[in-house]
Order: C-alpha cells, then sequence, then structure tokens
C-alpha cells in the first residue's frame, strides 16, 4: 500500500509506503507529520480542501488530485471479482480525491477495465 500526496498543505509533493506492519512517522516540529495524517483521511471524507490548506506556491485547482491511496489486491480479492471473466486480473485499487472534494473517492483498477 502507497499513498501519493500532491498539493496538500507542507506536502507540495511526495509517496509514502504503507505496507509495513509498523509505521513511524517522525521528523521535527512543523515537516508535515500531521498533514499527512490528515492527507490520508481526506480520502475517506467529503469536505473541500480549503485554499488554506492547499501548498502554497504550488497551483491547486479544484480539479486537481491531491491524495491518491493504492491498494495491492490479495488472492481473495481477486477471487472476489472472478465472476466478472476480464481479460486479466486486477492487481491494485487506487482511491483518489481532488481538492474540491466532494461525493465518493474516485477508484481505479489496475490493469484498467475496458
Amino acid at each position: 500500500m502507497k499513498a501519493e500526496i500532491n498539493g496538500f498543505g507542507r506536502l507540495a509533493e511526495g509517496t509514502v509506503n504503507l505496507d509495513s506492519k509498523v509505521i513511524a512517522i517522525v521528523g521535527p516540529n512543523e515537516a508535515g507529520k500531521t498533514t499527512l495524517l490528515k492527507a490520508l483521511a481526506y480520502i475517506d471524507n467529503e469536505k473541500v480542501l480549503s485554499v488554506s490548506e492547499r501548498s502554497r506556491g504550488v497551483d491547486v485547482a479544484d480539479v486537481s488530485t491531491v491524495v491518491r491511496v493504492q491498494s495491492l489486491l490479495d488472492d481473495e480479492d481477486r477471487s472476489a471479482v472472478e465472476h466478472l471473466e476480464l481479460q486479466e486480473a486486477p492487481r491494485a485499487m487506487w482511491l483518489s480525491r481532488t481538492a474540491g472534494g466532494g461525493g465518493q473517492p474516485r477508484v481505479t483498477i489496475e490493469p484498467q477495465i475496458l
């Protein structure tokens, strides 16, 4: 599992791996530790990212994707969609949210289902 964050608070651009059993977020004050947690929580709510919550010095439009979270699918996940008779079994799922927020996160499957 990993997350990509772009234009969210102090995190103008970054990727964090979240696939360990234990994850420690360590850094000096004002480094962006709390912002990282807020960005991860943003994927699961319907609010709009206010202008003050967007990165300074970076153009973050309402349609800009600010948080993307990838989850790799395991055998159990793939067997749950086996009945769809896809050409290729899905390997990963991305959830993403734009700065404009609202509604449900966008879901993307890899490889893409045509």
